[in-house]
């Protein structure tokens, strides 16, 4: 007869359904709204519908789907340059020079650096305001609300109306993607 083993620390999950390694953890659902689909091999794929502000502005319908393109194109360019180790925090820098250090997985990929140039070239085709705007909602994910008080009175400058933050938003999208449409052609 076979003897019982029993492995030490499993008794917690015993009688509990394993959770797969892509599923999300209940904490990120709680903060996140994902979908989940199953495909036709009976794997199931989960992706991430809200993960930046920009994305429940599309949903209300403040911001158009064009909008909504220009900031998750700009979003998906800040998250692979953002990788590139000493990457400038506060602010996109011009004169930015990754580290290259020879140590391994610290240099930058040719990826990295590309998006970083994207990045530049975005910053470089709005104005000031926008380029700000970018950074912290589209890029660090603030609320416009956020960025409306953390940004115009501590600068020193006379605070917004209420509600022009968001009017400003469509319109920092709209040159985003004004460029990012004239420059594929």
């Amino acid at each position: 007869m076979a003897k019982k083993i029993r492995i030490k620390g499993r008794s917690s999950m015993m009688g509990k359904k394993p959770r797969h390694a892509s599923e999300p953890t209940p904490e990120f659902k709680q903060k996140f709204r994902t979908k989940t689909e199953t495909l036709k091999n009976g794997s199931k794929r989960t992706w991430v519908l809200d993960q930046c502000p920009i994305d429940w502005y599309q949903k209300k319908g403040w911001i158009t789907g064009d909008q909504w393109t220009a900031g998750d194109t700009y979003f998906k360019v800040f998250e692979i340059a953002r990788q590139i180790n000493g990457f400038p925090t506060g602010g996109i820098n011009p004169d930015f020079v990754p580290k290259m250090d020879g140590g391994k997985g610290s240099n930058p990929t040719d990826h990295q650096l590309d998006e970083y140039q994207k990045l530049l070239n975005m910053h470089k085709a709005v104005s000031r305001i926008s380029r700000d705007m970018l950074y912290c909602i589209c890029g660090e994910c603030w609320q416009v609300g956020e960025y409306e008080r953390m940004t115009r009175p501590e600068a020193g400058k006379k605070p917004w109306r209420k509600g022009y933050g968001m009017v400003r938003l469509q319109e920092t999208l709209d040159e985003l993607y004004e460029f990012l449409t004239t420059k594929k052609r």
